[in-house]
């Protein structure tokens, strides 16, 4: 019954689990913690891909990620980001993107 509500939002199911279990539910990442979340997921999925495939795999990722946080990119910083296909680029932006405070919610 999850399903998409945990896209780009991982931490959910067991936020919902905790909930389920009534214990405290572990609270969502803080900026920077996600900002060290996303890549860990972008450089898991190069490692598993490779980095032709994995650059495109992680796309929707990087997306469902920016959605879930609010955070709003003007169109050529987003296509940079969702349509860049040199992992290096896209592991530097990675910090300002989703460890800054245009994080909107959570």
């Amino acid at each position: 019954m999850i399903g998409r509500g945990a896209q780009g939002q991982p931490w959910l199911v067991g936020q919902i689990g905790a909930d389920l279990a009534g214990t405290a539910a572990p609270s969502a990442p803080t900026v920077s913690a996600l900002a060290d979340l996303v890549r860990e997921h972008y450089e898991a999925m190069l490692s598993e891909y490779g980095n032709s495939v994995g650059v495109r795999v992680a796309r929707k990722h990087l997306d469902w990620y920016l959605g879930a946080a609010g955070i709003q990119l003007d169109q050529p910083e987003r296509s940079a980001l969702l349509a860049g296909d040199d992992p290096r680029a896209i592991l530097a932006m990675l910090p300002a993107v989703y460890g800054s405070e245009r994080r909107l919610a959570a």
